[in-house]
């Protein structure tokens, strides 16, 4: 029998599809440079499939609440929070879940999503792909680098997590 591998749909929610990472309130009016640490924790310590997953491909949908000129350089920030030993702290512990804070994250970057420079953008969408995922609970943050608030309605950001699967 030859070696092998494959991709596996991942054993977080969503079983390879994408699934909702922030909550609608999360992203609501996100002002630009204010960051939120999101409601929703994935745990990726018991898998359902028998191994927690690898990597992650997240998917962003915006919305401002007029017309606006996107810079170049503009984007959405990502970093992920791990929980603590204490199973109550995420990240540094000064975000807290669902809030929106003027912050600027330092610690496990993820890097971003660009979003395209143009005149005229009322909404916009991107994604990143093959994030590497550690084997722990975490919660994603997001920060708004796109020069303008966030709409109060149409605003999105999905995961979808996958692994390899040896000899296959």
């Amino acid at each position: 029998m030859a070696n092998r591998s494959a991709w596996a749909g991942g054993s977080l929610p969503g079983g390879g599809a994408f699934t909702q990472a922030f909550n609608a309130a999360d992203l609501a009016s996100l002002p630009q440079l204010s960051s939120v640490l999101s409601g929703i924790a994935f745990d990726n310590t018991v898998a359902t499939l028998g191994t927690p997953d690898q990597f992650m491909d997240v998917s962003f949908v915006g919305a401002f609440t007029a017309a606006q000129t996107v810079a170049s350089g503009a984007g959405i920030g990502l970093w992920l929070y791990t929980l603590a030993h204490d199973n109550v702290t995420y990240g540094g512990g000064r975000l807290v879940a669902g809030t929106q804070l003027a912050f600027s994250p330092l610690i496990n970057s993820l890097g971003g999503i660009p979003v395209e420079p143009a005149t005229g953008v009322t909404t916009f969408a991107g994604s990143t792909l093959g994030l590497t995922i550690p084997p722990r609970a975490f919660r994603l943050v997001l920060q708004n680098q796109t020069g303008f608030a966030f709409a109060a309605t149409g605003c999105s950001c999905s995961i979808s997590t996958y692994r390899q699967a040896t000899n296959a």
